[in-house]
């Protein structure tokens, strides 16, 4: 173990050269134009765009080969029906197929499709030994087809699942960008991207504690390992499928834990889903949850800046606590609720806003009034409970509230709103019920209506057609 943390440390005087001498050749180097890293004199140069080229300053969008390769396994895996991987080159795919030798190991991975195997299905016949032939996500699992495959001695078939097999595309065909995904809002809508991450709660705990001593095999492990596994890369993509196929990418998804960028109200419905498949696949296992966040970011926000955002909201949600319960929260606009506490609770009120604004039957002067009254709230923590800071809030709400049913009388709906907001927000409750919520009643009430608005407003030319 005490090697381990400085594994590193023998380089220093083995390659003194590397660390403490001037390398690479300086700004005038060109360099690869998705990694940044020097492109050297004698490396291969490729297009991004059009593959291998022979000058390197003819071009713009000037990669590395390894860059190239992985734009490529990208492309090519949305129609990849089987992957082979073989410790020897296999000399009747080398050129007609995606291939790669990651890092140089020596171990040769071959994407392919039937097509490709058809190809090649005379040659294939015995010609191949101590080959991997792995097939994905369920893709076309029928003996015909495995009879296309190699046939060598001591060859391993497998089938094995990846979240994100499939990307939304437009109607020529090409990958959806990030502005692509938040189509259709108009110009004086929200336009924003959602960056969401989610993983398993106390899985240490679970691996540690979760299997009782005597029962605790390897096999046993492997089961929980795998079965969570499936969830993630495989199941994942079920649900993707049904929620929201046409404005997000799963840009990651597996073992645990999964990353998903898309419209931002959409990543909040995703996570919703996936919460609660969750809780049905791990039979309602208190011991089993999924915390997660969304940060809302503008379309031409670096993605890895926005990474690192969603990356705090996450934070939050594992910071989450209410009681002796922690955890199994989900965070947005940098505020956690738990899913089965404020979350619910905290939709149900948005989701009335919502419909009344939908239908112009909710003016935007309540929700101004809400706004202002929580800037002034001076909201403070008091015995682990938020309570307002600033009194003269309470009879000035009194007042706006009270004026403004006065002059709104024929909207009972309305009425019943404004009142039930005002009560929650004097009596500290929440829908006229104590959550015993760390949170204030006017926080809560806060967050759905701007959660409502901005929905509102994403949504506002679906509305209008």
């Amino acid at each position: 173990d005490k090697r381990k943390t400085c594994r590193y440390a023998g380089l220093l005087k083995e390659e003194f050269n590397t660390f403490f001498e001037p390398s690479g050749h300086g700004a005038e180097a060109m360099r690869d134009t998705i990694t940044g890293e020097e492109l050297l004199p004698d490396e291969e140069v490729y297009s991004f765009s059009k593959g291998k080229v022979s000058e390197m300053k003819a071009i713009d969008d000037r990669v590395k080969k390894i860059t190239y390769q992985q734009k490529e396994i990208g492309r090519k895996l949305r129609e990849t029906d089987l992957i082979v991987v073989s410790d020897v080159v296999l000399p009747y795919w080398k050129n007609e197929v995606v291939t790669i030798e990651p890092a140089g190991l020596g171990f040769h991975y071959y994407f392919l499709n039937q097509d490709d195997l058809l190809a090649a299905s005379a040659k294939l016949k015995g010609s191949a030994d101590h080959v991997n032939v792995i097939t994905l996500n369920g893709k076309n699992l029928d003996c015909d087809f495995f009879k296309g495959t190699p046939q060598g001695a001591n060859n391993i078939y497998s089938l094995e699942f990846y979240g994100g097999n499939v990307v939304p595309v437009d109607d020529d065909g090409d990958v959806k960008t990030f502005e692509d995904l938040v189509e259709g809002v108009k110009d004086e809508g929200f336009r924003r991207l959602g960056v969401l991450r989610m993983d398993v709660d106390n899985l240490g705990s679970i691996f540690q504690s979760g299997i009782p001593d005597h029962e605790a095999t390897l096999s046993r492990y492997a089961a929980l390992s795998r079965s969570l596994d499936w969830f993630f890369s495989g199941y994942l993509n079920r649900i993707w499928m049904e929620v929201a196929p046409e404005t997000t990418y799963i840009v990651y998804s597996g073992g645990d834990d999964l990353f998903i960028v898309g419209k931002w109200n959409d990543t909040i419905k995703l996570a919703e889903r996936i919460k609660h498949d969750f809780d049905k696949y791990a039979c309602f296992n208190p011991n089993f949850s999924v915390s997660g966040g969304t940060a809302i970011v503008n379309p031409t926000f670096p993605i890895m800046k926005g990474a690192e955002a969603s990356e705090k909201e996450e934070s939050k949600a594992k910071g989450y606590q209410n009681g002796d319960k922690s955890k199994n929260a989900f965070s947005f606009m940098e505020m956690p609720l738990g899913w089965d506490v404020e979350f619910p609770k905290v939709k149900a009120i948005k989701n009335q806003i919502f419909q009344m604004l939908s239908n112009d039957e909710l003016p935007k002067s309540f929700l101004s009034k809400l706004y202002l009254h929580y800037a002034k709230a001076e909201i403070v923590d008091k015995n682990d409970r938020n309570a307002i800071g600033n009194l003269k809030t309470y009879w000035m709400m009194a007042y706006d509230f009270g004026r403004f049913k006065s002059l709104n009388k024929k909207n009972e709906e309305l009425l019943q709103l404004v009142d039930r907001c005002s009560k929650d927000i004097t009596n500290n409750v929440f829908d006229g019920v104590n959550l015993h919520s760390k949170y204030h009643a006017l926080e809560l009430w806060y967050l759905a209506a701007r959660w409502a608005e901005l929905e509102y407003r994403t949504e506002l030319e679906t509305l209008n057609n």
